[in-house]
């Protein structure tokens, strides 16, 4: 979902809330900028293709071409396609829940690369994680949260697997406030 506020959701079900599964790789990375791509409730077919051809290679998303169905590639390039329609309309701001969920690790490889590519070019991320190495691999802050309240907040430096789970559990090392 990306909304006109320059935010996008990259869901963490792809399959269920994410993808038009029957669809195009075409159809699914266009979505979120079908008006940026259509005058007077007409989609510019060439631009359309161009771009959904460029964030294709851009994502290195693994896929026949813009026509392949979505739902029969690999998770991890359903995954790209998922985040290539959040990325259409350049947001500011991005919130990844649980980005790498379910697919292998080349891919999740390449999507650690877009995610500090992102950051690089001053994308805010919003990381959301049940792994933790994959947390502290990737954040410059964890939020750790405990039953809906802050069981504790670190920087990078901060956070260790310990830290992060004794936060988790209730532990409050590590709380910073202000």
């Amino acid at each position: 979902m990306v909304l006109n506020s320059g935010m996008a959701l990259v869901t963490e079900d792809r399959r269920r809330l994410g993808l038009f599964l029957g669809e195009s790789v075409g159809f699914n990375l266009s979505l979120s900028a079908i008006g940026e791509m259509s005058s007077a409730g007409i989609i510019r077919g060439a631009a359309e293709s161009s771009r959904n051809t460029q964030w294709l290679e851009s994502l290195r998303v693994k896929a026949a071409g813009i026509e392949a169905v979505v739902g029969k590639l690999s998770g991890g390039n359903q995954q790209k396609v998922v985040i290539g329609r959040a990325l259409m309309r350049e947001p500011r701001v991005v919130m990844l829940d649980e980005p790498t969920r379910g697919i292998d690790i080349g891919a999740k490889f390449e999507i650690y690369a877009l995610i500090n590519r992102l950051t690089a070019e001053g994308c805010a991320l919003l990381l959301v994680s049940s792994e933790l190495p994959e947390l502290i691999g990737m954040s410059d802050r964890i939020l750790m949260l405990r039953d809906g309240t802050v069981g504790g907040m670190f920087s990078r430096a901060e956070a260790t697997p310990a830290s992060l789970m004794q936060a988790a559990l209730g532990g409050l090392p590590g709380l910073m406030t202000g």
